[in-house]
């Protein structure tokens, strides 16, 4: 559901960049609008995760640095697997 409100609110915000592209420039102007909007969508579609991880000011955990945070996911990986019968 999540995809398909953010397609939407995409949809609806390049309609309207390109609506204010024709205002000021016609035809002509709505296409300049298009490819600066594509060109927008696809930067923020690659960059999206380091946009947001260099916000938090996010860095990387290794067990040298953070050995508390390093075992967590190991160990709930152990909690969380599969029991395997007397067959296998």
């Amino acid at each position: 559901m999540h995809y398909v409100r953010t397609a939407i609110l995409l949809a609806g915000l390049t309609s309207l960049f390109l609506a204010v592209g024709y205002a000021i420039g016609g035809e002509q102007g709505m296409l300049i609008a298009f490819v600066v909007a594509l060109a927008m969508n696809v930067f923020a579609y690659w960059n999206s995760d380091k946009i947001v991880l260099g916000m938090y000011h996010a860095t990387s955990v290794d067990r040298r640095s953070a050995p508390a945070r390093d075992g967590r996911p190991r160990d709930t990986c152990a909690r969380t697997a599969p029991r395997r019968g007397p067959w296998g």
